[in-house]
């Protein structure tokens, strides 16, 4: 039986380790080279506070596109949708995905070096998620889920659109949930 989603609930973690799909993720990210990197718009952190009118893409972002495919399986009505790199300082600006709402499976691998100890941080409707090396979210994206990544160490992270019975499965394996209204 499907987990399904209470109506305050639209993100969930999960742990990337439990689940072929989210392993095969991490390795597809784990095997790319760092891209070039563009800053589009004014790019700076930190963030600004969530807009008020909605926002499908942002409108800056300081990063670079990874090229995944090989040895990638996307599962049966799962679409990719990125794959991101971020360098310290890097990031993308609050948007909603509003264009192409529904779900997002997005896994992440931040790299930092011994003695830095920052890491990203993934924002969604006003909450500060800080990541830790490795990690996963399902959440939900469309008009009011806002959502940005504020990179302090080097972020790649590999995106997919997947249906909603995909996201509840997912999270019915959940280690943690949040709820946001």
């Amino acid at each position: 039986m499907a987990f399904g989603f209470p109506h305050s609930v639209s993100i969930c973690t999960i742990d990337p380790l439990e689940h072929t799909l989210t392993l095969g993720m991490l390795n597809a990210i784990d095997n790319v080279t760092c891209p070039t990197i563009v800053k589009v718009g004014d790019w700076s952190l930190p963030l600004s506070p969530i807009p008020t009118e909605d926002r499908a893409r942002p409108i800056a972002s300081l990063g670079g596109w990874l090229q995944l495919g090989e040895g990638l399986v996307i599962p049966d009505g799962a679409k990719l949708q990125c794959g991101n790199y971020f360098p310290p300082g890097g990031g993308m600006d609050w948007h909603t995905d509003s264009g192409q709402p529904g779900w997002r499976l997005y896994v992440f691998n931040n790299t930092t070096t011994a003695d830095s100890g920052k890491h990203s941080h993934f924002r969604y409707r006003g909450l500060d998620i800080s990541e830790g090396d490795i990690g996963a979210y399902v959440f939900e994206t469309g008009v009011g889920c806002w959502h940005a990544i504020e990179s302090r160490c080097h972020r790649m992270s590999c995106g997919l659109q997947i249906p909603k019975s995909l996201a509840d499965d997912l999270c019915n394996r959940t280690i943690l949930e949040i709820g946001v209204k």
